[in-house]
């Protein structure tokens, strides 16, 4: 059984249009997806696709990179509607700014936000889960049920981990 969620790439559905077609004659019209679009943005060595934290007017970088679009934009006249679909520009917000990022396709509109918060306090990230002694677990790559740890970010940014450690009264890692 074949499920079509939506989310096949131009290839894959020709793909599949043709197993359908050769296999059972059905019909092999599916809609093409709308575009494939990433944003992410860069402050003081950090890079996120959902914010970063930064000083009034200093400056970040926004990165884009774009398919299956016809006409790239970025709000906040970062970007006047384009078709250049991989590039990056500086801004220099003095707030805190969310920007907006709309690729449009023959198929539909795909739209992407990160936003540059300005000042505010940063929380320390927090030890939200620990598993120690896992012998029934999650499963790694080599097939290992490993101790682990996980870790919550309470900011809207992301944040820095370098310079923190774990460490118990002999280790530290």
């Amino acid at each position: 059984v074949l499920i079509y969620d939506g989310v096949l790439s131009a290839q894959a559905v020709d793909r599949v249009g043709w197993y359908l077609q050769e296999k059972y004659a059905l019909p092999t019209d599916f809609p093409n997806p709308a575009p494939v679009a990433g944003l992410s943005v860069e402050s003081g060595g950090i890079t996120s696709s959902v914010g970063v934290r930064a000083a009034p007017g200093e400056p970040v970088t926004l990165s884009w990179s774009v398919v299956g679009a016809t006409s790239v934009s970025i709000d906040q006249g970062v970007l006047p509607a384009t078709a250049t679909l991989e590039g990056s520009t500086v801004v220099s917000p003095s707030t805190t700014t969310t920007y907006t990022l709309t690729a449009v396709g023959t198929t539909g509109t795909t739209l992407r936000s990160v936003t540059v918060h300005i000042g505010g306090a940063i929380e320390h990230p927090r030890l939200n889960e620990i598993v120690t002694s896992n012998s029934g677990g999650p499963r790694d790559e080599d097939g290992d049920s490993p101790d682990w740890i996980e870790l919550w970010n309470p900011n809207p940014f992301a944040i820095d981990l370098g310079g923190y450690r774990l460490h118990d009264s002999a280790n530290q890692w």
